[in-house]
């Protein structure tokens, strides 16, 4: 059954987590959506997480695509059945007003760098392979969750032509630069 994101308070999910009475820290992100990334460090086991917050108003990559339903919110606040060794990189969503919070893992130390050294690529062909053959396995096994008819909602989606086009020149004259 799909959730939408707004059925589970964000602080239902945090409290979840043992992160009901946690500080929030500004993390450091390059990227561009508009989205915001705060760090969270559980008491007790130290353990570090990142909150993502979006919302129609501050992500235009949500605006540019028509993705009225902040997608990603959907996908974030259920399970999904990945093939083994991939697993979600999410603990969750939850809706804060028109905000959907998704709460992550820290991954810092396992993803790639951005840019890699002076000179070097940024990444090995060993660890290549194993992305491409990741990635082939999750396009190749079939998305059940996505194909079963439910009656408790539509599987949101964004209009192919906006999506395929974001990064186009017409789309760069149309959403300006933010800082």
């Amino acid at each position: 059954m799909l959730n939408h994101w707004t059925e589970r308070p964000l602080a239902d999910l945090l409290a979840t987590h043992g992160l009901a009475a946690v500080t929030e820290r500004p993390f450091p992100s390059n990227g561009w959506s508009g989205a915001t990334l705060t760090s969270l460090d559980r008491p007790g086991d130290g353990r570090r997480f990142i909150l993502k917050r979006t919302s129609w108003s501050i992500d235009w990559i949500a605006r540019s695509t028509r993705d009225h339903a902040l997608r990603e919110g959907f996908i974030a606040a259920m399970p999904l059945p990945l093939p083994e060794p991939l697993v979600a990189p999410y603990f969750g969503a939850g809706g804060d007003g028109t905000t959907v919070g998704l709460l992550m893992p820290d991954l810092s130390d396992r993803l790639l760098p951005w840019e890699g050294a002076a000179g070097e690529p940024p990444l090995d062909i060993g660890s290549l392979e194993r992305i491409l053959g990741g990635l082939a396995r999750l396009h190749a096994m079939p998305w059940t969750i996505a194909d079963a008819v439910d009656s408790m909602g539509v599987w949101p989606s964004v209009p192919w032509r906006e999506r395929l086009l974001l990064l186009s020149p017409r789309s760069e004259r149309r959403w300006p630069r933010r800082a």
